[in-house]
């Protein structure tokens, strides 16, 4: 039966991603009907409208940019979805992490608050948890922390810092990283199914772990009676 914290976690991250994929929709709704907006706008105006000078820039050259603009706005949108995305999965993991340490399944102490990606992996790993095995989807996973950290770090932008890590997913230096509508979708259902299977397999060690601990006294048992036996049976030998 799956612990009680376990069910919660795997709820509050469920939540998590449910209200990044709204915000990420209504959003993307909002910015989609500004750009229909603006274009039915532009469409209804002669092309001599666009060609009056405003300034030194033409009516046409401002409307471009605008409209690049709340392009940019709606791309935006994907990216800060995927930061929230891979968020919930990283918390997913801290809460876990915290009750292995609890459950005194490891050991080691780290001096941050918070483990790296990285760090939750091999945490788990002592555990018998691979994240780099199936059933989890390790290449996804690490693409998801490689881009979102890119986004993070360096405004989704490809530099010095981060190319050797994007280039294998065929990025150019000084390149912006673009993630799509059916990319955010992906990692959506990607970090749904690495939580769910996460939980499974943490409830599993658990299950294990609470059995070995009800089994130790009894084997105490077990040998304390064995070994009092033994030298009843020494002490017997020798009165013979």
């Amino acid at each position: 039966m799956m612990e009680a914290f376990l069910r919660a976690g795997l709820r509050i991250a469920e939540y998590d991603l449910d209200f990044a994929d709204e915000f990420h929709k209504q959003t993307g709704r909002y910015f989609q009907k500004k750009i229909e907006a603006f274009k039915a706008k532009a469409d209804s105006h002669p092309d001599a409208y666009w060609e009056q000078d405003v300034g030194g820039i033409t009516r046409g050259e401002l409307a471009s940019e605008e409209l690049r603009e709340l392009e940019s706005f709606a791309e935006m949108n994907n990216r800060f979805g995927l930061l929230a995305v891979f968020a919930a999965f990283e918390r997913l993991l801290q809460r876990i992490h915290q009750d292995m340490m609890n459950q005194n399944l490891i050991h080691r102490r780290f001096k941050r608050a918070y483990l790296t990606f990285d760090e939750s992996k091999d945490s788990l790993a002592k555990i018998g948890i691979y994240l780099t095995q199936k059933p989890f989807d390790w290449a996804g996973l690490r693409k998801l922390q490689t881009l979102r950290n890119a986004i993070a770090h360096q405004d989704g932008w490809v530099t010095d810092e981060n190319f050797n890590k994007l280039r294998s997913y065929r990025y150019k230096l000084g390149q912006q990283i673009e993630i799509t509508d059916n990319y955010f979708d992906d990692s959506m259902n990607l970090v749904k199914q690495s939580c769910s299977q996460l939980v499974k397999a943490y409830s599993v060690v658990l299950g294990a772990h609470r059995s070995h601990r009800k089994a130790a006294p009894l084997l105490a048992t077990v040998s304390l009676v064995a070994i009092s036996l033994y030298i009843m049976g020494r002490a017997a030998l020798r009165s013979l």
